[in-house]
């Protein structure tokens, strides 16, 4: 399976289970935000109004743990986001 395609069957597997997700898959990085594993992608995203699943950054992860400008640019992402449509 390609790394496109993994990542479309995990986000569906996110969509169908929300946060009972399996957490190899999945975790709790700050707050609000998730983490979505996916080979050496990173989702970084939070459920939104009616829990919908709003992706605030993605990247390419080199290092065993994220960064924090990575977590920050991802709360803060989010942060803008809420304030522009989930009035």
């Amino acid at each position: 399976m390609e790394k496109h395609e993994k990542i479309a069957a995990y986000l569906t597997e996110l969509e169908n289970k929300g946060n009972m997700i399996d957490r190899s898959i999945s975790k709790k990085i700050s707050g609000h935000l998730f983490e979505l594993k996916v080979s050496d992608v990173r989702l970084l995203y939070y459920f939104g109004n009616n829990n919908h699943i709003v992706i605030v950054h993605a990247l390419v992860k080199k290092r065993r743990n994220l960064d924090n400008a990575d977590i920050k640019l991802g709360e803060r992402n989010r942060k803008d986001f809420i304030e522009r449509f989930e009035i």
